[in-house]
């Protein structure tokens, strides 16, 4: 075992440098907005994301699909029931289809989050939902270039389950997302990822100057060196791994977000983050043991334990439960920022 070791540790590589990690700070963790803020605002809205950097992220994070008519989409579930007012695939839909339906319907005044399509969370009295009706919609991959040319973006390549024995990215998917990248000149802008392994490497093969993050078979591999402290035998062909805190493998739950591990990913020159981490405990426990990026619902708070936003601009889940938009937007007493505000003409 030992010589074996040592044959692949003295043929290894460390993971390849890409110039998107050049736009990230290196004396803090990376504040990675997921969907946009989930718990705060409408999530995966150009909306969200305006608020999101708005409050200083450093990256933000979505998911993309496809329509019925070929074009790449920003929205995570398979349907559009979870945020929107009708429950239809997405896959179905075409753009005109998808884009007449109001992204900010679902996303109520009591849970701070979208509402499942069939759940009685609709239906409660004593719930709003502040963005209803304000044009808020699912945007294309395209809009979201144009609207942050500039920023770090950590994109996911949903895969299609319903109805299928074994989940697939389809291959449209993978073609038309590296040739938009390629034409809105966001190759060193991007990282895209996802939990199959197959369409990380076919994505890879067409767009071999993006940075990529890899499915749970890689993350595992390198768990599992690092474990016995042999992962300078893993030659990573990614540069950042998106994990959970712990995984669930039968009847046993594996705690990914060891010390060691992020040690271990460190020593390969591989990114960590770790999703989803709305809570400042844990988010103190991970920067400590070496995570470099947390991806986050609550961007709020991840910002104000970097210190980036003063005690009195943090705003308290009662608070945002209790101020409609319009009012926000003028006293300013929520966290929809002037830039969310002024893009919805509030």
């Amino acid at each position: 075992l030992l010589i074996t070791f040592a044959i692949f540790a003295s043929n290894s590589k460390e993971a390849a440098n890409f110039p998107v990690y050049s736009l990230l700070p290196e004396d803090k963790v990376w504040v990675i907005a997921h969907r946009g803020g989930n718990n705060l605002w409408p999530d995966n809205t150009v909306f969200a994301f305006k608020n999101a950097m708005a409050l200083g992220s450093d990256i933000l994070e979505f998911d993309v699909r496809l329509t019925s008519d070929n074009e790449v989409v920003v929205i995570h579930d398979e349907t559009t029931g979870e945020t929107t007012e009708v429950d239809s695939r997405v896959q179905d839909l075409t753009l005109a289809e998808l884009q007449s339906l109001d992204a900010g319907y679902s996303f109520g005044s009591l849970y701070r989050e979208t509402a499942a399509f069939d759940s009685p969370e609709r239906s409660d009295p004593a719930q709003t939902f502040p963005f209803r009706g304000l044009g808020l919609r699912i945007p294309t991959l395209v809009e979201v270039f144009v609207e942050f040319p500039d920023v770090p973006k950590l994109i996911e390549m949903k895969a299609l389950v319903e109805g299928l024995e074994n989940p697939t990215v389809p291959d449209d998917l993978i073609a038309n997302l590296c040739n938009l990248i390629q034409t809105y000149n966001q190759t060193d802008k991007v990282i895209i990822g996802s939990f199959l392994q197959d369409a990380v490497k076919s994505f890879r093969d067409i767009c071999p100057d993006v940075s990529v993050s890899p499915g749970y078979s890689s993350i595992f591999s390198l768990y599992l060196a690092a474990m016995f402290g042999m992962e300078k035998a893993v030659s990573p062909a990614y540069e950042t791994i998106s994990i959970p805190e712990s995984v669930d493998i039968g009847p046993f739950t594996i705690e990914v977000t060891k010390k060691r591990m992020f040690e271990a990913a460190k020593n390969r020159n591989v990114k960590t983050g770790v999703w989803t981490i709305n809570d400042v405990d844990s988010m103190e426990e991970l920067i400590e043991r070496g995570a470099r990026g947390i991806i986050t619902d609550r961007v709020d708070l991840l910002q104000n334990l970097n210190g980036n936003l003063t005690e009195e601009n943090i705003v308290t889940l009662e608070e945002l439960q209790a101020t409609g938009t319009g009012e926000a937007c003028i006293n300013n007493a929520t966290l929809l920022t002037t830039a969310g505000c002024e893009y919805l003409g509030l």
